[in-house]
């Protein structure tokens, strides 16, 4: 007897993957840019932001 999922098993195992999946896009999408008009590999780079900025 071969086992095979079941209709409602394999809707509930899709919604999980989506649910997984989005959550996944919606972090990557929600990083901010190091500052206006960023692009490239720094783009995301989180340093020097809202510090103090000492002048010498």
């Amino acid at each position: 007897m071969q086992k095979t999922l079941h209709v409602f098993e394999l809707k509930s195992l899709m919604t999980i993957v989506l649910c997984g999946l989005i959550g996944v896009l919606s972090h990557l999408k929600a990083q901010k840019v190091a500052f206006p008009g960023a692009e490239g590999f720094g783009k995301y780079a989180i340093g020097a932001r809202s510090g103090d900025l000492f002048i010498m």
